[in-house]
């Protein structure tokens, strides 16, 4: 097919759906780069949490031992 046969106003919509799957492709990358963050970010909490957890647990049984 022939530029020349497409109307333009049918390449005005490719084009425009082509800058609308960037811009869809670019927000995919932000929210896989954010979800990689957010996993990091819940890994250290929970690491402090079980260790807190295994502290109080650690304190909760000597003081029973007493």
């Amino acid at each position: 097919m022939y530029m020349e046969n497409i109307p333009k106003v049918q390449i005005n919509r490719l084009i425009r759906i082509s800058e609308i799957e960037k811009e869809l492709i670019e927000v995919c990358e932000k929210l896989a780069d954010a979800e990689e963050d957010i996993n990091f970010e819940l890994t250290d909490k929970y690491i402090s949490l079980k260790k807190q957890m295994d502290i109080l647990t650690d304190n909760y049984l000597s003081y029973n031992l007493i």
